[in-house]
This record gives C-alpha cells, sequence and structure tokens, in this order.
C-alpha cells in the first residue's frame, strides 16, 4: 500500500511540474509574440523573459516568491499575458510579475483578467496611443564598450519603434 501512495504522490507532482512547464511555454511565447508583433516588453519584477528558458522562467517564479511574499503561479501569469496578447497595446514595457500581483490581490473586484487589464491598462491601449516617431541612430563605439551598447541597443529594438540602429562607426 505505501509504495502505491508514493507513486500516485509521485504521479500528481509530475502531471503538477508538467502543468507549470505548460503553462511557462505559453507565457513565453506570449512574450515573444508581444515583443516582436506589437512593441510591448515584457519583464518579470524588473527581469528580462526575453531568450529565457522554460527551467529560468520558473526559477523567476520562485523569487517573486520570496520577493513579494506572495505565491504567483505561472497558470495566472500566462492567462494575463494570453489576455494582453489580445489587446491593442501602445509599445511599452510591463512588468508583469506586478501585473499578476495586482490581479490576485483585487481579484474580486472585477469580473475577469481582461476587465482588470482593461482598466490597469486603459493609458496604453488603443490606436491613438501608438504614435511613436523611430529615430535613426549611429553608434560611434571603440572597443568592449561600443560593443557593449551596440548588443544593447539591438536588444532593446524590438519593432524598431523608437530607436533604430543604422550603423555602427567602429576604429
Amino acid at each position: 500500500m505505501e509504495i502505491m501512495e508514493a507513486k500516485t504522490g509521485y504521479e500528481a507532482e509530475l502531471q503538477n511540474w508538467v502543468s507549470k512547464e505548460r503553462a511557462t511555454v505559453s507565457l513565453i511565447n506570449s512574450v515573444g509574440t508581444l515583443m516582436y508583433d506589437q512593441g510591448v516588453e515584457l519583464v518579470f519584477f524588473r527581469n528580462h523573459l526575453v531568450d529565457l528558458g522554460v527551467n529560468e522562467v520558473l526559477n523567476l517564479f520562485d523569487y517573486a516568491d520570496n520577493v513579494v511574499q506572495k505565491h504567483i503561479d505561472a497558470h495566472t501569469t500566462a492567462k494575463v499575458a494570453k489576455v494582453m496578447r489580445s489587446m491593442d497595446l501602445a509599445p511599452s514595457k510591463l512588468d508583469i510579475g506586478k501585473l499578476t500581483k495586482q490581479y490576485l490581490e483585487k481579484k474580486e473586484e472585477y469580473a475577469s483578467v481582461e476587465d482588470f487589464l482593461s482598466t490597469t491598462l486603459s493609458d496604453f491601449i488603443g490606436k491613438d496611443k501608438h504614435k511613436f516617431e523611430p529615430r535613426d541612430v549611429v553608434l560611434y563605439g571603440f572597443g568592449r564598450i561600443g560593443r557593449l551598447a551596440a548588443r544593447e541597443l539591438i536588444k532593446q529594438a524590438g519593432k524598431g519603434q523608437q530607436l533604430r540602429l543604422r550603423a555602427i562607426v567602429t576604429r
């Protein structure tokens, strides 16, 4: 009997882990879609989510538990990100960890995640909020610092809605 109970506990924990991984993959997919299609960069309590693997993102959820002293799960965060994909957001940088925490705290006040996000992100929703004039940039960088600055500009360029790196001048 003990072996059967241990196996059942193991099976349940394995299913729980696989479920967390699936939610995290959905979150990563939403992060990429928002970043490259809409110009919305999602961070998780100031940690970049672009180019992270599943285990690295799951470790960020453990980090969040320690920092905010509130459990934020991958399922709710993935749901928030999925709803954000369907919204007409202006190019921006949003902290999905903070948004998810606020949603969990104020869950009773709103009928759904959509209602919460449309209220909270009202300043970022709509075609009239998309008025960005891209600026072409020429980077004069010498040595390591120039390469580091170029990498950071390329990483943060997203869709190129604000700064577009047009040339890099080195010696």
